[in-house]
This record gives C-alpha cells, sequence and structure tokens, in this order.
C-alpha cells in the first residue's frame, strides 16, 4: 500500500544520494523518478489485485 510506496521512495533517494559518493557514480533525478513510477506501479497493481479479490 502507500507505506510500501513511501518506504520505496525514500529507500530510493537515499540510494541515489549514497551514488554521488562513488567514483564513477552520479545521483540522476531521472532516475529516482523512475525508480518511483516503479514502486507505484507495484503499490497500484497490489491494490487492484486485492480489490479484485475482495468483490
Amino acid at each position: 500500500g502507500i507505506t510500501a510506496f513511501i518506504i520505496a521512495v525514500i529507500y530510493a533517494a537515499s540510494d541515489e544520494f549514497h551514488q554521488s559518493f562513488i567514483p564513477g557514480r552520479n545521483a540522476d533525478a531521472l532516475d529516482w523518478m523512475a525508480d518511483s513510477f516503479g514502486a507505484a506501479l507495484g503499490s497500484l497493481t497490489i491494490l487492484g489485485r486485492d480489490k479484485l479479490r475482495r468483490s
């Protein structure tokens, strides 16, 4: 649900921040947005599946 999505978005942001300290890597807002989009898509898929199971 929403909690998993929020955790995934925060984790993605921390991963991008961490990458800024690794030689040859850099933080990229587009990568963070792609990770967040994937988390949203996954959360919506699970919520939709659960809603279908209840009906």
